[in-house]
């Protein structure tokens, strides 16, 4: 967080596409969600980012956040709605990992 903060003024910018640590902290934390299946490390990646970029449900209102908080935070939660929707995918599909 520290870093985040240190470093934000010098790019001039709230959320610089330099600072990558917020994605891996993001995937990081999805994967932490997940069974361990590479399948659905792939799946949830790409639900990860499409909640990353499009920003809904209320995602967009913790990036307003000030400093590493906003660009740390909107990860971590775009990670928790595509774990929500994994689960809930597996648990319809009958997805054995899931059950």
């Amino acid at each position: 967080m520290y870093a985040i903060d240190h470093a934000l003024p010098h790019f001039g910018e709230k959320d610089p596409s330099h600072i990558v640590i917020d994605e891996f902290v993001g995937f990081a934390w999805l994967s932490c969600l997940l069974p361990v299946e590479p399948v659905l490390y792939i799946v949830g990646f790409f639900l990860f980012r499409f909640f990353d970029i499009v920003k809904p449900l209320g995602i967009k209102d913790i990036e307003s956040y000030d400093g590493a908080w906003g660009i740390i935070f909107d990860d971590i939660y775009a990670a928790t709605y595509a774990a929500v929707c994994m689960w809930i995918i597996g648990k319809v599909l009958g997805y054995a990992p899931f059950i």
